[in-house]
């Protein structure tokens, strides 16, 4: 689906990625001469007038954080509903990755109780939660911009990646490991960062060991930096 106009305006260029709710193109705005990605849902996950989409459009308009992708416009083009994106040039950005879709089935019978094809998704899916139905445990993947810190944090190698093991990361009763997927210069000298968060009311030691393995079970899925 290439050297396609989209919405009179957006020229359809090479596929970016694709998660579980929809797939995103690169495209080049000819009004505005510049580039951008353009999101469109997987057929059935929408609405047939688009509102799901337009729910999320409406949703991420009204954020102004430098760890989610901005929102230009929402177009229609005959019965497809698509999202203008800000574009980002390195294709290994976590911007165009489903945190879904770094744990799977298998990963998850880590926590008894989790159903895997149930997740609760954040807006441009840059967070992933499972909770357990038979403990009160959970475990909550997403991606942030950092600085993973040392005070009070174990260093470890998770795919090959550096990563920190941190207790009580994401407050009490929660143990996590940050993977950093990127380190790059930027105006505030932040990293691209994965967590792997398992909270519940068990020991740190069970919390810490969950969370481990989750991330050695989610590393090898993540692109290349």
């Amino acid at each position: 689906m290439t050297a396609r106009l989209i919405g009179g305006r957006y020229l359809l260029g090479e596929p970016l990625g694709s998660g579980g709710m929809g797939s995103v193109w690169r495209a080049h705005d000819q009004q505005l001469d510049r580039t951008v990605a353009l999101k469109r849902a997987h057929p059935g996950v929408d609405d047939q007038d688009g509102r799901r989409l337009r729910r999320e459009a409406r949703t991420g308009a009204r954020l102004h954080d430098p760890h989610v992708v901005m929102i230009f416009d929402v177009v229609s083009d005959g019965d497809e509903h698509w999202l203008v994106l800000e574009y980002l040039p390195s294709r290994s950005s976590l911007a165009h990755v489903d945190a879904c879709t770094l744990l799977d089935s298998k990963a998850l019978k880590l926590i008894p109780g989790v159903d895997a094809s149930q997740p609760d998704r954040s807006f441009g899916n840059s967070r992933c939660g499972w909770d357990s139905t038979t403990s009160d445990l959970s475990a909550d993947l997403y991606f942030d911009r950092d600085q993973p810190g040392s005070t009070d944090r174990q260093p470890l190698r998770i795919g090959g990646r550096s990563a920190i093991l941190s207790n009580e990361n994401d407050g009490p009763g929660t143990c996590a490991v940050v993977i950093v997927f990127r380190t790059y210069v930027d105006a505030n000298g932040q990293d691209e960062l994965v967590t792997m968060s398992v909270a519940g009311s068990a020991k740190p030691v069970t919390l810490c060991g969950l969370a481990t393995k989750l991330a050695e079970a989610a590393a090898p899925k993540l692109p290349k930096a």
